[in-house]
């Protein structure tokens, strides 16, 4: 039987972490296959212990080459992109995510660990947002594809 903590630390970590897992394997499957640098299932790699340290780095990069991709074509472009959503390089949620796979990486320190795993958090959660943000624009996108032209 499992013991209260076990649960909470279940419901706080672990489940966060699923949905925002879904978040960045949805945002994949939006993108066009031949614009895509990483295979939505791929993400989930990062679950895995030790491993997922390093992987999360090439999500949250190849996932922004992605996206930068897909958005480059001339289907799209970023001037309809939101101010808060661009980037100077151009290379969507990339400074953010590399930011919070730092900080979380900083953990493993000792005396400041906590302190960077909370930066990591606040970081984790702008590239959230963020990321959220560019797959609204990308069912945007699909959606407007997808539906036929409105006759007046």
């Amino acid at each position: 039987m499992p013991d209260v903590y076990q649960i909470v630390f279940l419901a706080l970590f672990f489940v966060p972490a699923v949905l925002f897992l879904l978040t960045q394997q949805r945002t994949i499957r939006l993108i066009q296959p031949h614009n895509r640098r990483i295979e939505p299932g791929e993400v989930f790699l990062q679950l895995v212990p030790l491993f997922g340290m390093i992987w999360q780095f090439f999500v949250v990069t190849r996932l922004s080459d992605s996206i930068r991709k897909e958005l480059g074509e001339t289907s799209f472009s970023f001037e309809k992109v939101p101010e808060e959503y661009k980037e100077k390089e151009d290379r969507p949620t990339y400074r953010i995510g590399i930011a919070y796979c730092v900080l979380f990486c900083g953990y493993i320190l000792p005396v400041i660990g906590s302190y960077l795993f909370l930066a990591g958090m606040v970081c984790w959660i702008v590239y959230w947002i963020r990321l959220s943000g560019y797959k609204r624009k990308l069912e945007e996108k699909h959606h407007s594809f997808s539906s036929p032209p409105s006759r007046p």
